[in-house]
């Protein structure tokens, strides 16, 4: 998905509607930053509602690759994001499971924000690339 070109209607449906959604979170994110930093005092209902405005696009991301795998027709296609995204969610799980017991047992400072999003997105892409190496027909699709 990640390298090679996948021409199927769902994919390219998939694509648009992600990239919307992830410019979406950037603009989420600046904007949060901007009113968390020069309009609202600690602990009012605001502070809490643009902390938590920036994780919306992302949730709709999870929503529409949901969507995606189902309309996939493409059963190979569909078996590679699957794979992709168990790798990536193995890899979350497996940071997360770390870093809680090294905080319970060596008292060790916690992973620092959005750490755990780039653990799973980069697992995902890495497993992307993996597949791109090992596909031995590159132009069929």
């Amino acid at each position: 998905m990640l390298f090679c070109r996948i021409n199927t209607k769902a994919y390219k449906t998939y694509q648009r509607d992600s990239m919307a959604l992830g410019i979406a979170y950037a603009l989420l994110v600046f904007a949060s930053a901007w009113c968390v930093k020069h309009h609202l005092p600690d602990g009012s209902f605001w502070l809490y509602f643009w902390a938590l405005m920036p994780t919306v696009p992302l949730i709709g991301i999870v929503a529409r690759l949901a969507k995606y795998l189902n309309d996939e027709t493409d059963e190979y296609q569909r078996l590679m994001a699957i794979q992709s995204l168990l790798i990536g969610t193995a890899a979350l799980v497996i940071t997360l499971l770390v870093n809680d017991f090294m905080r319970a047992f060596a008292k060790a400072d916690p992973l620092e924000p959005f750490v755990a999003f780039v653990v799973f997105c980069s697992a995902m892409a890495l497993t992307k690339m993996v597949q791109w190496i090992r596909n031995r027909v590159r132009d069929d699709a």
